[in-house]
């Protein structure tokens, strides 16, 4: 499978020497000197031994982590100049995310959950239901949409998941391991569902343990000891790295 990139338009997340530093005796450099850009439409990979500052840099991309020295940007918007309450706005706003667990809730339907985040919108029940189902359907699950997350598979929860990002309308989507806990069959479907339905102007960002799902996206960062290079680096030749277990 191969996802050919979307065109390029404009940056929508710009780094410039971005640096996480947490208090400790000594202090822990989770990220050193970050810099690189993600353009609208993109599909980026970003891959790295556990520990390596993947997860930091996911977290600082959506707003759920800040840096301590650097500049970051959200389509051109200065992060660091930003109230707390005017973070929390652009997060919910601007970016959708998709986790190695889906967090359904059990005894919701599958559109049920998709509804339930879309609820801080400022929406009517309506035109949450309305998106909700447009957005089950784009993941091929208009058949399922009436089913509790027990009666799905692991594969189609996932996908519920990602219809629920999907439903935000969101410029973003960062995905942290969204096949980690799937086999490999169902990986490849879940990874060309999301691939596949990616609107033209939604940036895609996707940390993963897999090089063979790495190897199919266009573009790939490398994660090691908080410094971030362009390319695969020194993984080029593996299959799970460490950290990751192949299902």
């Amino acid at each position: 499978m191969s996802a050919a990139p979307a065109p390029r338009e404009h940056e929508v997340l710009t780094l410039t020497g971005v640096g996480r530093t947490y208090p400790a005796s000594p202090p822990v450099h989770a990220l050193r000197d970050v810099t690189f850009s993600v353009q609208a439409g993109e599909v980026l990979g970003i891959i790295g031994r556990s520990g390596s500052g993947k997860s930091t840099l996911l977290n600082v991309l959506g707003l759920l982590d800040l840096p301590t020295s650097g500049d970051y940007r959200v389509e051109g918007e200065r992060v660091g100049s930003l109230s707390d309450r005017e973070q929390t706005a652009l997060r919910a706003r601007f970016f959708g995310f998709v986790f190695q667990e889906s967090f359904l809730l059990p005894s919701l339907s599958a559109q049920e959950n998709v509804e339930l985040g879309l609820r801080p919108r400022r929406l009517t029940p309506g035109e949450r239901r309305e998106r909700a189902i447009d957005a089950l359907a784009v993941v091929g699950l208009s058949h399922r949409r009436r089913f509790l997350p027990g009666k799905m598979s692991g594969g189609e929860c996932q996908r519920v998941a990602i219809a629920r990002a999907l439903a935000q309308r969101p410029r973003v989507l960062l995905c942290d391991e969204p096949t980690g806990n799937l086999d490999e069959r169902t990986s490849s479907e879940v990874l060309q569902t999301l691939i596949d339905n990616q609107p033209d102007d939604v940036a895609v960002v996707m940390v993963t343990h897999d090089m063979g799902i790495a190897r199919t996206l266009p573009r790939l960062l490398s994660v090691r000891d908080g410094v971030v290079s362009e390319g695969p680096g020194e993984f080029l030749e593996a299959e799970t790295l460490p950290g990751g277990e192949r299902p």
